[in-house]
């Protein structure tokens, strides 16, 4: 395929993010793979940075990605957010060079889809409008922002009236779930379904898989020492806010009634409120193993582990929502337990046989998954992987972004 189109990647989240490893970059890595001219613009965090850098720039160079980033501010709340659009404004526009009519503007989520929409209106450059979830719902309903202040009201009214617009003037539309399709063709009157494509957040079946796993860590020794006479559960992901902690424990507690188990915690999060709830439970702290790690030592340490759990707190937003950890845990054959009311979760699990969905978070819904999650373990173990090939493969959702790709050729 001969180059013509320039693909310009826009997002505010980090290469060096944990989330930028495993949601942005496998997936440009394969569409450049296909011949497909891409460059990124992105925001990135300091820290991860500073240890990510090397790695991400010479996998950029031999995939020859070119890539423009500036620093995130979060110092002044609002303003700052204001700073990291102008800098991700900026950098775009020095990436598109003048070059508008082979020029295409995938845009991650709703800051630099204002970019992508203003070029698209301005100099008539295609614009791929990756939603990545119902932003502004999200931030009301985890109360970053609040209808009681002006500001933010402002805000909300803003972005609500730019919403309207990126699924209008939008070229093409990228959506998480089935669920959130549905609401865009029905509440946006988005009549061109043609142009809405579904990519769930997908994992790389190479790196999550049980086969390939060849070093054992310090961490992942203790696990499997421990996991000759505990059954191990484990969690994966940030701790608070969508992530109902302390339900997690209530359904550990049920589970511990069940089968002797131990509970791992892989976060970077701050942990003071995890073990505020456990004493609160009357769980004793040596059951619950807190684990920081680097995505690449994810896997390791999943390999060690009986089955998963993740509850989040359901919300109108929420439907749009496509967790990471599922499609990773399913992949090293983790059963899982979730709450319904997640995206497509209930429906993906339901299909693929490969976990218990509770519907509400009672003692009693706990105690019955986990004597379901227990009774049919290897049923479940079984499917898991199996569930995660045909709903969660990477190379699946890299041929999706591929086929929309080719569409502006």
């Amino acid at each position: 395929m001969r180059p013509t189109k320039h693909f310009i990647f826009l997002s505010i989240d980090g290469l060096s993010d944990p989330l930028g490893q495993s949601q942005i970059l496998p997936y440009l890595y394969k569409l450049s793979e296909q011949g497909f001219l891409i460059s990124i613009v992105s925001v990135e965090k300091r820290k991860n940075f500073s240890i990510n850098f090397n790695l991400i720039q010479q996998q950029l160079i031999a995939q020859n990605i070119k890539w423009e980033y500036s620093f995130y501010k979060s110092t002044i709340p609002i303003i700052s957010q204001f700073y990291n659009y102008y800098l991700l404004n900026k950098n775009a526009k020095k990436t598109v060079n003048a070059n508008y009519a082979n020029t295409i503007l995938h845009c991650r989520s709703y800051i630099p889809a204002l970019i992508g929409l203003n070029f698209k209106k301005k100099y008539a450059c295609k614009f791929i409008f990756d939603m990545r979830g119902f932003w502004i719902e999200e931030r009301v309903e985890g109360k970053i922002w609040s209808n009681k202040n002006i500001i933010h009201r402002l805000l909300i009214s803003f972005f609500k009236k730019k919403e309207i617009e990126f699924f209008k003037y939008a070229d093409s539309i990228v959506s998480l779930t089935q669920k959130a399709k549905n609401i865009i063709i029905k509440e946006f009157h988005v009549n061109d379904v043609e142009k809405i494509t579904t990519i769930p957040c997908c994992v790389d079946l190479a790196l999550f898989n049980q086969n390939t796993i060849y070093t054992i860590s310090k961490h992942s020794k203790t696990l499997l020492e421990l996991k000759k006479e505990f059954f191990i559960l484990c969690y994966i992901g940030s701790l608070g806010t969508w992530y109902k902690t302390a339900q997690m424990l209530e359904f550990f507690n049920e589970l511990s009634k069940t089968i002797s188990s131990k509970f791992v915690i892989i976060t970077k999060d701050d942990s003071d409120e995890l073990y505020s709830n456990a004493t609160s439970l009357s769980i004793n702290p040596s059951d619950l193993i807190l684990i920081q790690a680097e995505r690449n030592e994810i896997p390791n340490l999943l390999n060690c582990c009986s089955a998963s759990v993740f509850f989040i707190e359901p919300s109108y937003s929420k439907q749009a929502s496509s967790p990471t950890k599922l499609g990773e845990v399913l992949a090293m054959q983790l059963p899982v337990v979730c709450n319904s009311d997640i995206g497509d979760v209930d429906e993906i699990i339901s299909a693929g046989k490969c976990g218990v969905v509770i519907t509400n978070f009672t003692n009693e819904s706990y105690k019955n998954a986990a004597q379901k999650l227990v009774s049919n373990f290897e049923f479940l173990k079984q499917n898991s992987r199996a569930c995660a090939v045909d709903y969660f493969d990477l190379n699946k959702g890299a041929e999706s972004y591929s086929k929309i790709y080719k569409k502006f050729l």
